[in-house]
Parts: C-alpha cells; structure tokens; sequence
C-alpha cells in the first residue's frame, strides 16, 4: 500500500473522535441544559476503535482513494476534507437539522440570537437563481432604509446578483453585505416589478424582534403583538408589549406568522408571563429519560437587586434568566394567535400552550410541524456540532413534529389565509384576510 493511503485512515479516526471528544457549549436552538446531558454520557463508553469499525468500510475507503490518486487526472487535495467527511456523514443521518460548524461559522450562529447585532438586518435566501429577502430584521438599518421581505436584490454597489452567472449566489451575496461599519451599500432592489435604489448604512443596532400595534373595530380596541423570532431581547420586550397591550386594548392578537422559533429560554420566559407560575409548559424526550418544562421555573429572586424590573440576562452557557416579576403575572384579556406554514418551533410551542390551556383562538394556517429541539457541542478543533436531542410535547401530551406519528403541525381553530384580492378596510392591514378574521372571532362579529 502506498504512503499516502495512510491518510484515509487518520482522517477518519481525526473524524470520529471529532465526533466523540466533545464538551457541552451553548444550546442555543431550542434545547434547554438538561439537552446536554444524554449525548456525554456515551463518550465514557465506547471507543474510537469501535465507532470507527461500525461506521467505515476502512478497506473500500482507501481502495477508492488509491484508485483516484493513480487514474484521476485532478490532484487530491485535502485542504477541508475532514470537514467534508462530517458534513457527509451527518448528511447520511436522518437528522435533518443536524450541522456542523466551524468556529467562525459558531459565533456568528450565536450572534444571530444577539440583542445587539452588527450588519444591515437583512436574512437572505437564493430562490430561482435571485437573492430574496426573506426577513428585514427589526430595528435594524434594513429597517430604516425601508426595505421589506420580499423584496429581491438585483445587485450591491453596482455588482449584479444574477443566479445564471454565479454557482453561489447566496456566498456572492453575503461577501458584497458583509463591509466594516460604517460603510454604505448601494442596494438595487426589485419589489414586484418596481426598481429601487436603496442606500443602508452598515452599524450597530438593537435588534427589535417584537413590536407592538394598535387596530379599531367594531368599537373595540385589539392590541397586535408580533414576535419576530424567540431570541434573547425577546422576553423584556414581550413582556413591555403586553403590559402596554393589557393596559390600552380589550383584546391581543400574537401574529406568529413567518416566526421560526429561537430559544427554549426566551419561549419559556414569554409564557410565563402569560400563565403564570408552575404551570407545565411541556415534557423533554430524550432517547433514554424525559423531563418536564414548568413555567417560572428559572426564575431567581435573588438575581436582580430590583425584581419589579422586567430584565432579563443571559448566562455564559445560553440560557435566559428571568426575574420574578414574569412568574407573578396572567394575561388578563382574551387573545388569539395567528399562524401560517412558518409558524415553528419555539413559535409552535407558544401556540399550542396557549391552545391546550384554552387562553387564545388559534386563527391561520397549520403550522410548519417541528417538535424537536436541537443542542450543540463543542469539538475539539474548536468547530461545533449541532444535534437534535430531543422531541418536546405540549401540555396535551401530542407531539406535532413531522418524523411522529399523529398531526403534523399545529391545526388552527379558524381556518384563514393570505388574499391579495381581500379589502378588509383596516387601515395597515387592508390585504390581511387572516387579522379580521382574527378580530371577527374575538369581537364576535362578522361582516
């Protein structure tokens, strides 16, 4: 055998134990701390030796490695290829939500849960060969320059963004987003057929991810919350939302629409201030043992000298502390939650809480159907390797995840959807056929 061929072999123990020797990190998307715990205890028990013996077909591997250095006319090079050997092998899982980042790519994941942020606000996706907007960040510069979801980038400071002249659109994109602060970007942008030049300015900003907004009718006032994202501002602005809300309007209408979840302790936070304390918000299954969510559960008197203020802080390992003052409140006027196909995760959590304990009408669309939660974990090369974990079950016990057996999703009480055709006469939210029926359901009127 040849020298070379003595690179499979490390490469794939390097791979393994990458996959192995790990230390808890943050859990970041959906997992609470206990999420941490079962995966570390098979470390102790089984050996590089034996994972390596049970996944790998050592021989095979280096056969096609010999055959492509002796036949192939390309040159191996093996710059990034233990990455690519996990990425495959976690593409060969049926955890669809599984990834694994390197050290760079990790902190800018965190980031992305951050209240402060540096950038233009704006999340993007490469459809049909274009970069579409998909979310405009609240409060960020995105924001202010006024540009909206939906909106398609055509190019950045004279560069065009074309999907038949690039293999990777969405990289070419974020490299011409990502200048120093400070700089300007010239966006040309394409909303529904009408060319914009748009000016966004690239900064430090507080990311604003819930807002608060007030409609009129039939002679009531509803008060329309919507949560953008279940990240670390969320809580202390949810709860300003509400307390403002419960003080000006008869009714609330949480728009979860285009909500992709967040953080297990943000979510847990914001019900808390819905129910109150010791109320089961949900039940953790592991591959080997459970454990139940209770509202108010991470609550510490003695964290805060002022426990009146509705602040929240954020522990190194990424869990969300609240103070006490979010487990001595209930909502206290009806509520209605609108959903759509991307109402998930963490959103879904909210939702079904809500319904299982009878505080809102579930108006919209089924939701998207991810009932698990993910935890990451340090590797030794520094990279990062995020896991499904575990499936968490509303307080009705019927899981909605898509790999389950039962629903798939969450089913609103009122069926409604998007009309483009609809005039509902609601100043703002004139094409919204999903708010009035949202407001019809809680005024008990319809026209």
């Amino acid at each position: 055998m040849k020298k070379h061929l003595a690179l499979l072999p490390v490469l794939c123990a390097v791979f393994v134990t990458a996959l192995l020797c790990v230390t808890v990190t943050a859990a970041v998307c959906m997992g609470p701390l206990s999420a941490q715990k079962e995966p570390q205890q098979t470390q102790d028990t089984v050996s590089t030796e034996e994972v390596a013996d049970d996944y790998f077909d050592i021989e095979r591997l280096e056969a096609v490695i010999e055959m492509y250095e002796d036949k192939s006319a390309f040159t191996l090079d093996t710059d990034g290829l233990t990455e690519a050997l996990i990425d495959a092998f976690i593409d060969f899982t049926a955890d669809e939500y599984a990834s694994y980042m390197t050290a760079e790519e990790y902190e800018e994941y965190f980031s992305s849960y951050s209240a402060v942020a540096t950038g233009i606000g704006i999340r993007v996706a490469s459809v049909s060969g274009r970069i579409v907007i998909m979310e405009v960040v609240g409060g960020s510069p995105a924001e202010q320059a006024g540009l909206l979801a939906g909106d398609v980038i055509l190019g950045a400071d004279g560069v065009l963004l074309d999907g038949n002249n690039s293999e990777n659109l969405l990289e070419d994109a974020q490299e011409l987003f990502a200048k120093e602060e400070g700089s300007v970007i010239e966006l040309s942008v394409d909303r529904s057929g009408k060319s914009l030049n748009v000016q966004v300015e690239v900064r430090e900003y507080s990311v604003r991810t819930v807002s608060l907004d007030y409609i009129s009718y039939c002679g009531k006032r509803f008060a329309v919350i919507a949560i953008n994202s279940f990240d670390y501002a969320a809580p202390v602005q949810f709860k300003e939302a509400v307390d403002e809300a419960e003080k000006n309007a008869d009714f609330i209408v949480f728009d979860l629409r285009g909500n992709l979840g967040g953080l297990l302790s943000s979510v847990s936070a914001m019900l808390t201030y819905l129910v109150g304390d010791g109320v089961k918000l949900a039940e953790i299954v592991y591959r080997n043992s459970s454990d139940e969510i209770y509202s108010g559960e991470n609550a510490n008197d003695y964290y805060f000298t002022d426990n009146s203020v509705g602040r929240i802080e954020v522990t190194l390992n990424g869990a969300v502390i609240y103070n006490s003052a979010y487990a001595q409140h209930k909502m206290s006027i009806p509520a209605a939650v609108l959903t759509d196909g991307r109402t998930a995760s963490a959103a879904e959590l909210f939702t079904a809480v809500l319904r299982d304990y009878d505080l809102a009408t579930i108006v919209g669309q089924n939701t998207y159907g991810k009932g698990c939660m993910q935890a990451t974990y340090k590797l030794d090369d520094g990279g990062e390797l995020k896991l499904t974990t575990a499936y968490y079950n509303p307080p009705c016990g019927v899981n909605y995840d898509v790999s389950t057996d039962g629903p798939v999703g969450i089913a609103p009480d009122i069926k409604a959807e998007d009309d483009a055709t609809a005039d509902t006469g609601i100043e703002g939210y004139e094409k919204d056929a999903v708010i009035l029926a949202a407001l019809e359901a809680l005024s008990g009127t319809e026209q």
